[in-house]
């Protein structure tokens, strides 16, 4: 893992520019302390916002509710596999954290330190993720983050962007580091979609992303009704893949 907040390095690998995070409805610029928001050998972005005082208690609430769901899910996946609804070879709850986070969300005060948590099921030679967040860029060539929306990709190596090897790669600004640009597949919506616009890229790793639609989010939606509309959308997700590889 390489990581950099450097905006002209992510132009140069990416194209793109860093957004805004929303958690329902509201804005917040995203935190750029330190080099997180990119991953320059994955590709990966990593999106988290400044939050001020009056803000902690209202994230620190949305991220119990979010473990409470992912765990749910997690449960309901594999009471699935059980009954012969869904099957996978191997499922991974990750917890989130990220390394070198910014010391406040560490400190007594915010504790929080899980924005990145997912649910990666391995079958045959893919990965199916589902992110409790939907990352997309905007008509200003922006990544944004939206916190409490689905997202679904699946892929051959686990990513969800990859490198653009038909490139050179690209001087980090540091000694002897090197990337390759990348392909982003992030959506250029926010919006949902239905399984019509479910496509596998032509790409190395094959790259599927989707934005499922579900009943309100999860902020401000039941964590029952959450975890069985997700599991649901995902095993309908994982077959629609499934019959078009």
């Amino acid at each position: 893992m390489g990581m950099t907040s450097k905006k002209e390095i992510i132009k140069k690998l990416t194209g793109l520019e860093i957004g805004n995070v929303y958690l329902n409805g509201v804005e917040y610029v995203a935190q750029n302390k330190g080099d997180r928001q990119l991953d320059y050998y994955s590709g990966n972005f990593h999106l988290f916002p400044i939050i001020e005082e009056n803000q902690v208690e209202k994230w620190r609430c949305y991220f119990i509710k979010e473990k409470q769901i992912i765990d749910g899910i997690g449960k309901l996946l594999e009471e699935e596999k059980k009954n012969n609804n869904l099957e996978f070879s191997k499922i991974t709850i990750g917890k989130g954290t990220l390394d070198e986070i910014p010391e406040e969300y560490k400190s007594n005060k915010m504790g929080v330190n899980c924005f990145f948590r997912t649910i990666t099921l391995k079958k045959d030679n893919r990965y199916y993720v589902i992110l409790l967040k939907r990352f997309y860029i905007d008509k200003a060539n922006k990544v944004n983050c939206i916190f409490g929306n689905l997202q679904f990709y699946s892929s051959l190596n686990g990513g969800i962007n990859e490198d653009d090897k038909t490139k050179s790669k690209i001087a980090i600004g540091e000694e002897n580091k090197y990337a390759y640009p990348k392909i982003i597949h992030y959506p250029k919506s926010y919006k949902d979609q239905n399984e019509k616009m479910i496509r596998i890229s032509d790409t190395n790793q094959k790259v599927v992303v989707y934005n499922p639609k579900i009943r309100g989010t999860i902020e401000n939606g039941s964590i029952n009704e959450i975890s069985k509309d997700t599991v649901k959308l995902f095993i309908e997700f994982v077959n629609c893949v499934e019959s078009k590889k």
